[in-house]
């Protein structure tokens, strides 16, 4: 399958900015993004921004980007640190920029992380979910979480997640770990997944890593498109994804 002059089911070694230029007005069904945080506590070629005007310029622009490829029915994920997270909101949604909506300010809770001697641990990250228009997908009852089939008071097919979300990070003892120190969650990105998109729809990751989006996209029956700037990690992404059955 074909996207003017990309195939779709591939990940490319280009810059985001670039590749999403290549990509045709209204054509991606969801995006899911974990840039850069613009700071980091490992130095890595992917993590690091030489300053804030830099880190906000390069922010503004691929968001802008990502909004011109996002169909009427798209929504997106779009992963931020405590840093910029107030930039990252502004950006999306204020009408001069991206003028989006704002779905869900989410907040995701984790186990993993450092251990700073002079303030409280660090153990999450924001989500924003936003859409591009009124009309976007959300398949409620497809990610409900059951509760106490005794309580009368609840949906009997489970309740709608909150807007705090509890995901382990990938451990570098388990089976899903692939190699990449920013790596999501399999059940988190599965849950954006299903909830915001339907089968055959067009899954687009600006930051893909080690193909985490891609490999829950395959697994699911969408289709995928992502770029990223080390090669390495799309060597294992691809190989994450030769061993999925199809």
């Amino acid at each position: 399958m074909k996207l003017d002059s990309l195939e779709l089911n591939q990940i490319y070694c280009e810059d985001c900015l670039s590749f999403m230029k290549k990509i045709p007005s209204n054509s991606i069904d969801l995006v899911i993004a974990d840039p850069p945080f613009g700071y980091t506590i490992v130095r890595n070629e992917w993590d690091y921004i030489l300053n804030r005007k830099d880190y906000l310029r390069f922010s503004l622009q691929w968001m802008q980007e990502m909004v011109r490829i996002m169909n009427e029915k798209a929504s997106a994920y779009i992963f931020s640190g405590i840093e910029y997270a107030a930039e990252t909101r502004l950006f999306l949604t204020r009408p001069k920029y991206c003028n989006l909506k704002l779905l869900n300010w989410i907040i995701w809770k984790f186990d993993l992380g450092y251990h700073p001697k002079y303030h409280y641990k660090m153990r999450t990250n924001h989500i924003f979910f936003v859409s591009k228009t009124d009309n976007w997908i959300f398949n409620a009852d497809q990610v409900r979480i059951l509760v106490n089939p005794k309580d009368k008071r609840h949906n009997p097919n489970g309740q709608i997640p909150c807007d705090v979300w509890e995901f382990s990070e990938p451990r570098k003892n388990s089976k899903e770990y692939a190699n990449h120190e920013a790596q999501k969650p399999l059940l988190m990105i599965e849950r954006m997944v299903v909830a915001s998109s339907n089968r055959g729809d067009l899954v687009f990751d600006p930051f893909i890593g080690s193909g985490t989006t891609a490999v829950v996209a395959k697994k699911l029956g969408r289709n995928f498109l992502g770029c990223d700037i080390n090669q390495g990690y799309i060597d294992i992404a691809n190989q994450r994804l030769m061993e999925i059955e199809t």
